[in-house]
Protein backbone atom coordinates (compact mmCIF):
# COMPACT_ATOMS: atom_id res chain seq x y z
CA UNK A 1 0.00 0.00 0.00
CA UNK A 2 1.15 3.54 -0.80
CA UNK A 3 2.07 5.16 1.85
CA UNK A 4 0.98 9.06 2.71
CA UNK A 5 4.25 10.97 4.72
CA UNK A 6 2.80 14.37 4.32
CA UNK A 7 -0.80 13.14 6.09
CA UNK A 8 1.52 11.00 8.38
CA UNK A 9 3.52 13.25 9.52
CA UNK A 10 0.66 16.28 10.00
CA UNK A 11 -1.19 13.41 12.05
CA UNK A 12 1.67 11.97 14.63
CA UNK A 13 2.30 15.46 15.87
CA UNK A 14 -1.36 15.94 16.46
CA UNK A 15 -1.90 12.33 17.96
CA UNK A 16 1.33 13.05 20.29
CA UNK A 17 -0.03 16.18 21.55
CA UNK A 18 -3.50 14.60 22.31
CA UNK A 19 -1.85 12.18 23.99
CA UNK A 20 -0.16 14.08 26.27
CA UNK A 21 -3.28 16.70 26.83
CA UNK A 22 -5.04 13.52 27.47
CA UNK A 23 -2.60 11.94 30.22
CA UNK A 24 -2.72 15.19 31.94
CA UNK A 25 -6.62 15.84 31.39
CA UNK A 26 -7.75 12.78 32.65
CA UNK A 27 -5.76 12.70 36.33
CA UNK A 28 -8.31 14.08 37.84
CA UNK A 29 -10.74 11.96 36.90
CA UNK A 30 -9.13 8.96 38.81
CA UNK A 31 -10.88 10.54 41.89
CA UNK A 32 -14.10 9.68 40.18
CA UNK A 33 -16.36 7.31 39.64
CA UNK A 34 -15.43 4.91 36.53
CA UNK A 35 -18.04 5.81 34.58
CA UNK A 36 -16.64 9.23 34.04
CA UNK A 37 -13.51 8.02 33.17
CA UNK A 38 -14.70 6.25 30.67
CA UNK A 39 -16.42 8.82 29.09
CA UNK A 40 -13.04 10.50 28.70
CA UNK A 41 -11.49 7.44 27.16
CA UNK A 42 -14.30 8.02 24.96
CA UNK A 43 -13.78 11.24 23.93
CA UNK A 44 -10.32 9.96 23.50
CA UNK A 45 -10.66 7.88 20.85
CA UNK A 46 -13.62 9.43 18.85
CA UNK A 47 -10.95 12.57 18.69
CA UNK A 48 -8.63 10.11 17.46
CA UNK A 49 -10.63 8.61 15.06
CA UNK A 50 -11.56 12.44 13.95
CA UNK A 51 -7.67 12.70 12.95
CA UNK A 52 -6.92 9.69 11.36
CA UNK A 53 -10.53 10.27 9.16
CA UNK A 54 -9.72 13.91 8.08
CA UNK A 55 -5.94 14.18 8.21
CA UNK A 56 -5.28 10.51 7.35
CA UNK A 57 -7.98 10.08 5.05
CA UNK A 58 -7.91 6.71 6.95
CA UNK A 59 -12.10 5.74 7.92
CA UNK A 60 -13.32 1.88 9.11
CA UNK A 61 -16.45 0.16 7.85
CA UNK A 62 -17.97 -2.52 10.19
CA UNK A 63 -19.36 -5.58 8.53
CA UNK A 64 -21.43 -8.63 10.54
CA UNK A 65 -22.62 -6.99 13.08
CA UNK A 66 -25.76 -8.99 13.28
CA UNK A 67 -23.51 -12.13 14.74
CA UNK A 68 -23.17 -9.99 17.64
CA UNK A 69 -25.03 -11.19 20.82
CA UNK A 70 -27.34 -8.38 21.70
CA UNK A 71 -28.53 -9.34 24.88
CA UNK A 72 -25.43 -11.16 26.58
CA UNK A 73 -21.56 -11.04 27.38
CA UNK A 74 -19.29 -12.69 24.21
CA UNK A 75 -15.87 -12.55 23.86
CA UNK A 76 -14.42 -11.75 20.83
CA UNK A 77 -11.21 -13.33 19.52
CA UNK A 78 -10.00 -10.84 17.07
CA UNK A 79 -6.67 -10.64 14.89
CA UNK A 80 -4.23 -8.04 15.60
CA UNK A 81 -2.24 -6.28 13.16
CA UNK A 82 -1.94 -2.89 14.11
CA UNK A 83 -2.69 0.01 17.34
CA UNK A 84 -5.32 0.73 15.08
CA UNK A 85 -7.98 -1.80 16.30
CA UNK A 86 -6.95 -1.04 19.58
CA UNK A 87 -8.20 2.86 19.83
CA UNK A 88 -11.77 1.42 18.07
CA UNK A 89 -12.62 -1.30 20.38
CA UNK A 90 -14.33 1.48 22.67
CA UNK A 91 -16.31 2.31 19.15
CA UNK A 92 -17.15 -1.08 18.00
CA UNK A 93 -18.37 -2.74 21.67
CA UNK A 94 -20.01 -0.94 24.81
CA UNK A 95 -17.82 -0.81 27.73
CA UNK A 96 -15.04 -3.71 26.36
CA UNK A 97 -12.69 -5.87 28.96
CA UNK A 98 -9.38 -5.73 27.16
CA UNK A 99 -7.34 -8.88 28.24
CA UNK A 100 -3.24 -7.57 28.76
CA UNK A 101 -0.06 -8.92 30.83
CA UNK A 102 0.09 -7.73 34.28
CA UNK A 103 3.47 -5.87 33.90
CA UNK A 104 1.39 -3.11 32.20
CA UNK A 105 -0.50 -2.28 34.81
CA UNK A 106 3.58 -1.11 36.54
CA UNK A 107 3.68 1.52 33.87
CA UNK A 108 3.61 5.00 35.52
CA UNK A 109 0.40 6.86 34.98
CA UNK A 110 -0.53 4.60 32.11
CA UNK A 111 -0.85 1.82 34.30
CA UNK A 112 -3.22 3.72 36.63
CA UNK A 113 -5.73 4.46 34.04
CA UNK A 114 -5.33 0.52 32.75
CA UNK A 115 -6.85 0.02 36.51
CA UNK A 116 -8.97 2.62 35.90
CA UNK A 117 -10.91 1.07 32.97
CA UNK A 118 -11.06 -2.14 34.91
CA UNK A 119 -8.82 -4.55 32.59
CA UNK A 120 -8.30 -8.61 32.72
CA UNK A 121 -4.41 -9.17 33.91
CA UNK A 122 -2.61 -12.00 33.19
CA UNK A 123 -0.19 -13.15 35.91
CA UNK A 124 2.51 -14.92 33.85
CA UNK A 125 4.49 -15.73 37.12
CA UNK A 126 3.81 -18.84 36.52
CA UNK A 127 1.29 -21.39 34.14
CA UNK A 128 -1.26 -21.98 36.60
CA UNK A 129 -1.07 -18.23 37.45
CA UNK A 130 -2.05 -17.20 34.00
CA UNK A 131 -4.76 -19.76 33.54
CA UNK A 132 -6.39 -18.76 37.06
CA UNK A 133 -6.18 -15.19 36.62
CA UNK A 134 -7.39 -15.27 33.05
CA UNK A 135 -10.55 -17.21 34.05
CA UNK A 136 -11.57 -15.45 37.11
CA UNK A 137 -11.29 -12.15 35.37
CA UNK A 138 -13.59 -13.73 32.42
CA UNK A 139 -16.09 -14.84 35.00
CA UNK A 140 -15.96 -10.80 36.66
CA UNK A 141 -16.24 -9.02 33.37
CA UNK A 142 -19.32 -11.73 31.86
CA UNK A 143 -20.75 -10.79 35.28
CA UNK A 144 -20.99 -7.14 34.66
CA UNK A 145 -22.32 -8.46 30.83
CA UNK A 146 -19.28 -6.63 29.50
CA UNK A 147 -17.75 -7.88 25.81
CA UNK A 148 -14.39 -9.76 26.58
CA UNK A 149 -12.01 -9.19 23.94
CA UNK A 150 -8.33 -11.12 23.41
CA UNK A 151 -6.11 -11.29 20.59
CA UNK A 152 -5.62 -15.36 20.83
CA UNK A 153 -2.17 -14.80 18.49
CA UNK A 154 -0.89 -12.85 21.84
CA UNK A 155 0.67 -9.84 19.86
CA UNK A 156 0.75 -7.71 17.27
CA UNK A 157 1.43 -9.89 13.67
CA UNK A 158 3.10 -8.53 10.29
CA UNK A 159 0.25 -8.37 7.53
CA UNK A 160 2.32 -11.37 5.62
CA UNK A 161 2.47 -13.60 9.08
CA UNK A 162 1.26 -16.96 9.08
CA UNK A 163 -0.42 -18.67 12.12
CA UNK A 164 3.61 -21.07 12.36
CA UNK A 165 4.90 -18.08 12.82
CA UNK A 166 2.90 -16.64 15.20
CA UNK A 167 0.59 -19.72 16.57
CA UNK A 168 -2.81 -19.12 18.30
CA UNK A 169 -2.56 -19.40 21.72
CA UNK A 170 -5.11 -21.68 24.15
CA UNK A 171 -6.43 -18.67 26.16
CA UNK A 172 -9.40 -18.23 24.28
CA UNK A 173 -10.25 -21.40 24.77
CA UNK A 174 -9.96 -21.23 28.57
CA UNK A 175 -11.95 -18.02 28.54
CA UNK A 176 -14.69 -20.01 26.96
CA UNK A 177 -14.62 -23.41 29.37
CA UNK A 178 -14.86 -20.73 32.45
CA UNK A 179 -17.75 -18.72 31.03
CA UNK A 180 -19.93 -20.47 28.44
CA UNK A 181 -20.00 -17.79 26.47
CA UNK A 182 -19.84 -18.04 22.70
CA UNK A 183 -16.62 -16.80 20.88
CA UNK A 184 -17.05 -14.43 18.15
CA UNK A 185 -14.37 -14.38 15.48
CA UNK A 186 -13.12 -11.04 14.68
CA UNK A 187 -11.28 -10.49 10.97
CA UNK A 188 -9.52 -6.92 10.10
CA UNK A 189 -7.34 -5.74 7.63
CA UNK A 190 -5.95 -2.59 9.19
CA UNK A 191 -2.00 -3.56 8.89
CA UNK A 192 -2.70 -2.77 5.32
CA UNK A 193 -3.00 0.85 6.57
CA UNK A 194 -1.30 1.18 9.96
CA UNK A 195 1.61 -1.36 9.80
CA UNK A 196 2.68 -2.88 12.97
CA UNK A 197 6.13 -1.28 13.00
CA UNK A 198 6.71 2.83 11.45
CA UNK A 199 4.98 6.22 11.73
CA UNK A 200 3.91 5.63 7.70
CA UNK A 201 0.51 5.11 6.80
CA UNK A 202 -1.86 5.20 4.77
CA UNK A 203 -5.42 6.59 3.97
CA UNK A 204 -8.08 4.61 2.61
CA UNK A 205 -11.06 1.64 4.27
CA UNK A 206 -10.51 -0.44 7.53
CA UNK A 207 -12.67 -3.41 7.34
CA UNK A 208 -13.83 -5.10 10.85
CA UNK A 209 -15.63 -8.30 9.94
CA UNK A 210 -17.59 -10.26 12.63
CA UNK A 211 -17.57 -13.47 12.26
CA UNK A 212 -20.29 -16.31 13.02
CA UNK A 213 -20.50 -17.44 16.47
CA UNK A 214 -18.63 -20.44 17.45
CA UNK A 215 -20.88 -21.72 20.76
CA UNK A 216 -19.22 -23.73 23.50
CA UNK A 217 -19.07 -27.30 24.07
CA UNK A 218 -16.28 -28.06 21.57
CA UNK A 219 -13.30 -30.21 22.08
CA UNK A 220 -10.17 -27.67 22.59
CA UNK A 221 -8.38 -28.18 19.86
CA UNK A 222 -11.10 -28.69 17.34
CA UNK A 223 -11.97 -25.21 18.52
CA UNK A 224 -8.78 -23.61 18.00
CA UNK A 225 -8.76 -25.05 14.57
CA UNK A 226 -12.14 -23.71 13.43
CA UNK A 227 -10.83 -20.47 14.80
CA UNK A 228 -7.79 -19.88 13.29
CA UNK A 229 -9.42 -20.87 9.93
CA UNK A 230 -12.10 -18.46 9.67
CA UNK A 231 -9.96 -15.39 11.26
CA UNK A 232 -6.99 -16.29 9.11
CA UNK A 233 -8.97 -16.74 5.81
CA UNK A 234 -11.33 -14.29 6.08
CA UNK A 235 -8.27 -11.51 6.88
CA UNK A 236 -6.14 -12.51 3.57
CA UNK A 237 -9.70 -11.87 2.23
CA UNK A 238 -10.42 -8.81 3.06
CA UNK A 239 -6.35 -7.35 2.57
CA UNK A 240 -6.76 -9.13 -0.74
CA UNK A 241 -10.00 -6.68 -1.48
CA UNK A 242 -8.32 -3.78 -0.18
CA UNK A 243 -4.92 -4.38 -2.40
CA UNK A 244 -7.49 -4.84 -5.30
CA UNK A 245 -9.42 -1.86 -4.58
CA UNK A 246 -6.18 0.60 -4.06
CA UNK A 247 -4.39 -0.59 -6.48
CA UNK A 248 -4.34 1.89 -9.15
CA UNK A 249 -3.40 4.18 -6.20
CA UNK A 250 -4.43 5.90 -3.43
CA UNK A 251 -6.73 8.60 -4.43
CA UNK A 252 -9.53 8.51 -1.68
CA UNK A 253 -9.73 11.21 0.85
CA UNK A 254 -7.03 13.75 -0.73
CA UNK A 255 -9.81 16.22 -0.99
CA UNK A 256 -10.12 16.30 3.14
CA UNK A 257 -6.08 16.07 3.39
CA UNK A 258 -6.13 18.97 0.87
CA UNK A 259 -8.75 20.61 3.26
CA UNK A 260 -7.42 19.77 6.81
CA UNK A 261 -4.29 21.27 5.44
CA UNK A 262 -6.01 24.89 3.96
CA UNK A 263 -8.00 25.17 7.80
CA UNK A 264 -4.08 24.64 9.32
CA UNK A 265 -2.52 27.31 6.96
CA UNK A 266 -5.52 29.42 7.13
CA UNK A 267 -5.89 29.66 11.04
CA UNK A 268 -1.86 30.42 10.93
CA UNK A 269 -1.82 33.02 8.81
CA UNK A 270 -4.92 34.68 10.65
CA UNK A 271 -2.92 34.10 14.06
CA UNK A 272 0.35 35.51 12.58
CA UNK A 273 -1.21 39.11 11.40
CA UNK A 274 -2.83 39.00 14.59
CA UNK A 275 0.42 38.93 16.09
CA UNK A 276 2.76 41.35 13.68
CA UNK A 277 -0.69 43.58 14.23
CA UNK A 278 -0.28 43.65 18.10
CA UNK A 279 3.68 44.06 17.59
CA UNK A 280 3.05 47.47 15.77
CA UNK A 281 0.22 48.47 18.01
CA UNK A 282 2.67 48.21 20.99
CA UNK A 283 5.54 49.76 19.40
CA UNK A 284 3.22 52.71 18.02
CA UNK A 285 0.65 52.92 21.58
CA UNK A 286 4.04 52.70 24.03
CA UNK A 287 5.68 56.15 23.46
CA UNK A 288 2.40 57.54 23.51
CA UNK A 289 1.33 56.31 26.88
CA UNK A 290 4.19 57.17 28.56
CA UNK A 291 4.46 60.79 26.97
CA UNK A 292 0.38 61.31 28.73
CA UNK A 293 1.73 60.50 31.62
CA UNK A 294 5.75 62.56 31.99
CA UNK A 295 5.12 65.12 28.75
CA UNK A 296 5.38 65.23 25.44
CA UNK A 297 9.42 66.22 26.13
CA UNK A 298 10.83 64.23 27.29
CA UNK A 299 12.51 61.04 25.05
CA UNK A 300 11.05 57.71 25.34
CA UNK A 301 12.13 54.18 24.56
CA UNK A 302 10.62 52.49 21.52
CA UNK A 303 10.34 48.79 23.35
CA UNK A 304 12.00 45.85 21.19
CA UNK A 305 9.01 43.45 20.24
CA UNK A 306 9.97 39.64 19.50
CA UNK A 307 9.06 36.21 20.27
CA UNK A 308 7.24 34.91 16.87
CA UNK A 309 5.46 32.80 16.36
CA UNK A 310 5.33 32.20 19.91
CA UNK A 311 4.49 34.82 22.93
CA UNK A 312 4.59 38.20 22.15
CA UNK A 313 7.64 39.27 24.31
CA UNK A 314 7.99 43.28 25.05
CA UNK A 315 11.77 44.33 26.32
CA UNK A 316 13.16 47.76 27.52
CA UNK A 317 16.28 47.61 29.34
CA UNK A 318 15.76 51.15 30.95
CA UNK A 319 12.93 52.93 31.52
CA UNK A 320 12.92 56.41 33.16
CA UNK A 321 10.53 59.12 33.75
CA UNK A 322 10.82 62.11 34.76
CA UNK A 323 8.52 64.85 36.24
CA UNK A 324 9.19 67.92 38.45
CA UNK A 325 7.48 65.60 41.35
CA UNK A 326 10.28 63.08 41.14
CA UNK A 327 11.01 60.48 39.07
CA UNK A 328 10.50 56.45 38.46
CA UNK A 329 13.75 54.08 37.01
CA UNK A 330 12.44 50.64 35.94
CA UNK A 331 15.66 48.13 35.04
CA UNK A 332 14.62 45.30 32.57
CA UNK A 333 10.89 45.37 32.08
CA UNK A 334 9.63 42.49 30.45
CA UNK A 335 6.06 41.89 29.09
CA UNK A 336 5.30 38.28 27.37
CA UNK A 337 1.46 37.56 26.45
CA UNK A 338 -0.24 35.90 23.32
CA UNK A 339 -1.91 37.99 20.91
CA UNK A 340 -5.44 36.70 21.53
CA UNK A 341 -8.15 38.96 23.21
CA UNK A 342 -8.51 38.34 27.36
CA UNK A 343 -5.71 35.94 27.64
CA UNK A 344 -3.59 36.84 31.01
CA UNK A 345 -0.46 38.83 29.63
CA UNK A 346 2.86 38.51 32.05
CA UNK A 347 4.49 41.99 33.22
CA UNK A 348 8.48 41.43 35.05
CA UNK A 349 11.01 44.12 36.20
CA UNK A 350 13.85 44.13 38.09
CA UNK A 351 15.14 47.28 40.03
CA UNK A 352 12.35 49.47 40.17
CA UNK A 353 13.69 52.96 42.01
CA UNK A 354 11.33 55.56 42.83
CA UNK A 355 12.06 59.30 43.93
CA UNK A 356 9.82 61.91 44.89
CA UNK A 357 11.65 65.53 45.66
CA UNK A 358 10.31 65.88 49.33
CA UNK A 359 12.29 62.38 50.34
CA UNK A 360 15.36 61.84 51.61
CA UNK A 361 16.42 59.08 49.69
CA UNK A 362 14.42 57.11 47.03
CA UNK A 363 12.29 54.31 47.47
CA UNK A 364 14.14 51.41 45.93
CA UNK A 365 11.92 47.60 45.02
CA UNK A 366 13.85 44.75 44.45
CA UNK A 367 11.22 43.20 41.84
CA UNK A 368 7.83 43.47 40.03
CA UNK A 369 5.85 40.10 38.70
CA UNK A 370 2.35 40.62 37.39
CA UNK A 371 -0.05 38.90 35.81
CA UNK A 372 -2.33 41.07 34.24
CA UNK A 373 -5.65 40.18 32.22
CA UNK A 374 -7.42 43.00 30.07
CA UNK A 375 -11.13 43.32 30.24
CA UNK A 376 -11.97 46.51 27.97
CA UNK A 377 -10.50 49.63 30.36
CA UNK A 378 -9.92 47.36 33.54
CA UNK A 379 -7.22 45.61 34.29
CA UNK A 380 -7.23 42.27 36.32
CA UNK A 381 -4.31 41.39 38.68
CA UNK A 382 -3.80 37.70 38.98
CA UNK A 383 -0.89 36.01 41.50
CA UNK A 384 0.99 39.53 40.98
CA UNK A 385 4.36 40.10 43.31
CA UNK A 386 6.21 43.10 44.68
CA UNK A 387 9.53 42.10 46.65
CA UNK A 388 12.53 44.46 48.50
CA UNK A 389 14.20 42.28 49.94
CA UNK A 390 12.11 39.60 52.34
CA UNK A 391 9.54 41.83 52.16
CA UNK A 392 7.10 40.89 49.73
CA UNK A 393 3.29 41.82 48.70
CA UNK A 394 1.06 39.73 47.10
CA UNK A 395 -1.70 41.54 44.95
CA UNK A 396 -5.03 40.69 43.55
CA UNK A 397 -7.96 42.53 42.32
CA UNK A 398 -8.77 45.08 39.22
CA UNK A 399 -7.68 48.47 38.66
CA UNK A 400 -10.53 50.66 36.78
CA UNK A 401 -9.18 52.99 34.46
CA UNK A 402 -12.51 54.74 33.40
CA UNK A 403 -12.44 56.96 35.83
CA UNK A 404 -11.26 60.39 35.08
CA UNK A 405 -8.88 61.88 36.54
CA UNK A 406 -7.63 59.08 38.64
CA UNK A 407 -8.30 55.26 37.81
CA UNK A 408 -10.83 53.43 40.37
CA UNK A 409 -8.49 50.74 42.79
CA UNK A 410 -10.16 47.99 43.84
CA UNK A 411 -7.16 45.46 45.22
CA UNK A 412 -6.26 43.20 48.35
CA UNK A 413 -2.61 43.25 48.97
CA UNK A 414 -0.83 40.53 51.17
CA UNK A 415 1.93 42.04 53.13
CA UNK A 416 4.56 39.52 54.61
CA UNK A 417 7.09 41.21 56.76
CA UNK A 418 5.74 44.81 56.30
CA UNK A 419 8.19 45.93 59.05
CA UNK A 420 11.17 45.48 56.30
CA UNK A 421 9.48 47.70 53.80
CA UNK A 422 8.25 50.55 57.09
CA UNK A 423 11.84 50.62 58.16
CA UNK A 424 13.00 51.33 54.64
CA UNK A 425 10.61 54.25 53.61
CA UNK A 426 11.89 55.45 57.47
CA UNK A 427 15.10 55.29 56.71
CA UNK A 428 14.67 57.25 53.14
CA UNK A 429 13.01 59.87 55.13
CA UNK A 430 9.58 58.99 53.11
CA UNK A 431 7.81 58.39 56.68
CA UNK A 432 8.37 59.64 59.91
CA UNK A 433 9.25 57.00 62.71
CA UNK A 434 5.90 58.66 64.68
CA UNK A 435 3.86 57.49 61.03
CA UNK A 436 6.31 54.27 60.92
CA UNK A 437 5.36 53.45 64.33
CA UNK A 438 1.44 54.31 63.71
CA UNK A 439 0.96 52.21 60.49
CA UNK A 440 2.95 49.43 62.05
CA UNK A 441 0.66 49.17 65.06
CA UNK A 442 -2.56 49.15 62.59
CA UNK A 443 -0.92 46.59 60.05
CA UNK A 444 -0.15 44.45 63.55
CA UNK A 445 -4.26 44.34 64.14
CA UNK A 446 -4.90 42.88 60.34
CA UNK A 447 -2.48 40.24 60.36
CA UNK A 448 -3.06 36.76 61.13
CA UNK A 449 -1.01 34.10 63.19
CA UNK A 450 1.90 33.79 60.55
CA UNK A 451 2.32 37.70 60.64
CA UNK A 452 0.62 38.14 56.74
CA UNK A 453 -1.32 41.21 56.66
CA UNK A 454 -4.36 41.45 54.23
CA UNK A 455 -5.31 44.94 53.62
CA UNK A 456 -7.91 45.75 50.97
CA UNK A 457 -6.42 48.87 48.68
CA UNK A 458 -9.57 51.07 47.82
CA UNK A 459 -9.77 55.00 46.53
CA UNK A 460 -12.36 57.33 48.01
CA UNK A 461 -12.68 60.34 45.71
CA UNK A 462 -8.83 61.18 45.14
CA UNK A 463 -7.46 59.55 48.46
CA UNK A 464 -6.16 56.06 48.10
CA UNK A 465 -6.92 53.84 51.45
CA UNK A 466 -4.93 50.42 52.85
CA UNK A 467 -8.15 49.73 54.69
CA UNK A 468 -9.15 52.46 57.00
CA UNK A 469 -5.86 54.06 56.65
CA UNK A 470 -5.00 56.78 53.86
CA UNK A 471 -2.46 56.31 51.79
CA UNK A 472 -1.69 58.68 49.40
CA UNK A 473 -3.63 61.84 48.25
CA UNK A 474 -3.59 61.59 43.88
CA UNK A 475 -4.01 64.44 41.53
CA UNK A 476 -4.11 64.50 37.77
CA UNK A 477 -5.44 65.78 34.63
CA UNK A 478 -7.39 64.51 32.22
CA UNK A 479 -4.75 61.87 29.35
CA UNK A 480 -5.15 61.89 25.51
CA UNK A 481 -6.60 58.85 24.04
CA UNK A 482 -5.02 58.36 20.81
CA UNK A 483 -5.93 54.80 19.00
CA UNK A 484 -4.43 54.09 15.26
CA UNK A 485 -7.27 53.96 13.00
CA UNK A 486 -5.49 51.27 10.76
CA UNK A 487 -4.74 49.40 14.18
CA UNK A 488 -7.05 46.90 16.08
CA UNK A 489 -10.16 48.52 17.62
CA UNK A 490 -8.47 48.12 20.80
CA UNK A 491 -8.40 51.96 22.94
CA UNK A 492 -4.99 52.99 23.85
CA UNK A 493 -5.03 52.84 27.93
CA UNK A 494 -5.44 55.71 29.49
CA UNK A 495 -3.08 56.56 31.99
CA UNK A 496 -2.66 59.24 34.80
CA UNK A 497 -0.87 61.99 35.44
CA UNK A 498 0.84 60.15 38.96
CA UNK A 499 1.41 63.61 41.02
CA UNK A 500 1.32 62.92 44.56
CA UNK A 501 1.47 64.06 48.29
CA UNK A 502 1.48 62.20 51.48
CA UNK A 503 -1.82 62.50 53.30
CA UNK A 504 -1.69 63.63 56.98
CA UNK A 505 -1.59 60.30 58.83
CA UNK A 506 -4.06 60.79 62.69
CA UNK A 507 -2.49 61.04 65.73
CA UNK A 508 -2.40 57.61 67.56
Amino acid sequence: MKRAVLRSVIFDLLFYLLVGFECVACLPFLLLPRKYFMGAVYVFVRTVYFLEKHILGLDFEVRGLENLPKDRAFIVAAKHQSPYETMKLHILFKDPAVILKKQLLSIPLWGLYLKKSDVIAIDRSTPEAAIQSIQNGARRMMAQNRPIVIFPQGTRVDVDATPTDKPYKIGVARIQEATDLPIIPLALNTGLFWPKKGWLKSPGTVVFKFLEPIPPGQERRALMKELEEKIEGESLILMDESRLKHSGGLRAGHISLAAGVFLILALFALYSAAWFKTADYIRMEYPHILRDMVGADQPVTVPAVTGYPGKIALYIPFQRLEKPEGSVLITNLRATGWPLPFLPIQVDTDTIEIQNTDWKDSLKLDRLSARLSIYGETLVFHESMLEQGSFLAEISGDVDLRQEPVPVLDLVVKLHNHGVLLQSLQSSDIIKPRAALFVNSAFGAFSDENGVVSIPIMQKGTTLYAGPLPLITLAGRKATRRTPPSLPSRDAVSVQDPGWRTPPVPDP
